[in-house]
């Protein structure tokens, strides 16, 4: 995650204003096959190989100028070794092409794909299909789906290696538990929430079934009548125990609100709400992200929140009668907050937020939110941020630039922890001509 919520994707008023431009631009001009796949066009979610060599990046071709989104995967030694041959000052000049070694075509509207632990398995949802695809990945030979084109490329999203969700908007997957027999993995089990609906659905992937029954739905949760839907969801475990955290929509006849819930992944699971809005005032939430707590400190949750654009931390007690929820601090943000992501490297905790106005990525200290760097006017409209679990990057997507920024989380000594734009993986595209010089 990530990592990033929308209604296509409900992220701000400027995002609903370009899915409204853009359905009028479908209305006039047909969408046309040949998706790009050599760059993607408005990135959003991102994925790191757990070998952290590759990178996932998500084509959603949100505009509808193409049938089609793609899946996307860079080599990053080749990015690494190009960005540090280019001796461009400013780093945003500091460009790779032909990164992208491998790609398949996917349902447009795609977003959070994840790894499974040996990232041998790809989950990706698209909510223009109302799809979770399953997708096998190579870290050389790449992408393997259901079907293939002629011209050889992977087609992912049809049966059996996708998941039709019966409501709108499916968003965020997770993995739940991963069956391997003789090394290699045979079943997922995960769940995946949706940004339209209170409904959690559980489903299975196994390979040892054949034909429609290879991708199953296993069952159903309902967080609650008044839950809209679901921002971000993630794990959380503790002594064993698993939890999923989601960040929430509720609207009733007099209000609208967030809560964070928690719930076992069960269908038989009580979840247990924290009301945001009345805690600390915040009319909405987006991305979150659990910080494990060092020793006997507690286990947090992050939240990004709109109005106000803020951060909040809550903590989690482990009570008798199971995790509770705690605000411990707010911290105002840079202006709408959209992704967040974790990382540890160099024995330093971190998280870090992009936000869609002012181009900002910014760096904080989760227990304190105090903001220790900021990378900004890196590419326009930042949406999701990955954190490469080896090597100390941090990638982020550029929805408005068709660009991924390439971000150090170390110093130029490699070891003080610091976080440097290194580059960019892609030409950004022009801006719209406004009618100013």
């Amino acid at each position: 995650m990530r990592r990033r919520t929308s209604t296509r994707p409900p992220l701000s008023a400027g995002r609903a204003l370009i899915a409204g431009l853009a359905l009028v631009a479908a209305a006039c001009v047909p969408p046309i096959s040949g998706v790009p796949l050599d760059r993607p066009v408005y990135p959003t979610g991102l994925a790191v190989h757990p070998g952290g060599e590759r990178l996932v990046v998500v084509s959603s071709a949100f505009d509808l100028a193409y049938d089609d989104g793609a899946l996307l995967l860079a080599d990053l030694p080749a990015v690494r070794a190009a960005l540090a041959a280019d001796p461009s000052e400013d780093r945003r000049d500091a460009v790779v092409e032909g990164a992208y070694v491998k790609a398949a075509r996917l349902p447009p509207f795609g977003d959070r794909p994840v790894f499974s632990s040996g990232g041998e398995r790809l989950l990706v949802s698209t909510r223009g299909s109302n799809l979770v695809s399953s997708v096998d990945v190579d870290a050389d030979a790449g992408f393997t789906c259901s079907s293939s084109d002629d011209d050889g490329t992977a087609r992912c999203g049809k049966s059996p290696l996708a998941l039709q969700v019966p409501e709108s908007d499916p968003f965020d997957v997770l993995v739940l538990d991963e069956v391997t027999e003789d090394g290699e993995l045979t079943r997922v089990g995960g769940l995946v929430t949706l940004l339209s609906s209170p409904t959690v659905y559980f489903f299975r992937d196994d390979r040892e079934r054949s034909g429609a029954s290879v991708m199953q739905q296993t069952g159903t949760l309902t967080l609650g009548e008044a839950v809209r839907g679901v921002r971000s969801a993630a794990l959380r475990t503790r002594n064993g125990v698993t939890h999923v955290v989601a960040a929430v929509d509720v609207v009733s006849v007099t209000s609208a609100g967030a809560l964070l819930v928690l719930f076992e992944p069960s269908v038989d699971a009580l979840p247990t709400a924290f009301d945001v809005t009345a805690a600390m005032g915040a009319a909405a939430l987006r991305d979150l992200v659990v910080v494990p707590g060092a020793g006997a400190e507690p286990d947090a949750v992050l939240v990004a929140t709109r109005l106000p654009d803020a951060v909040a931390r809550f903590e989690i007690d482990d009570l008798p009668g199971g995790p509770a929820l705690r605000l411990a601090g707010v911290a105002e943000s840079c202006a709408m907050p959209t992704g967040l992501a974790l990382s540890t490297h160099g024995g330093v905790t971190r998280v870090l937020l992009t936000c869609q106005v002012g181009g900002a990525i910014e760096v904080m200290d989760p227990r304190t939110l105090a903001v220790t760097d900021v990378v900004r006017f890196a590419g326009r409209n930042p949406y999701d941020v990955a954190v490469n679990p080896v090597q100390p990057e941090a990638y982020v997507s550029f929805f408005l630039d068709d660009t991924i920024g390439v971000l150090s989380l170390v110093d130029t000594d490699g070891v003080t922890p610091r976080v440097t734009m290194l580059g960019r993986i892609g030409t950004p595209t022009a801006k719209p001509e406004d009618g100013r010089e």
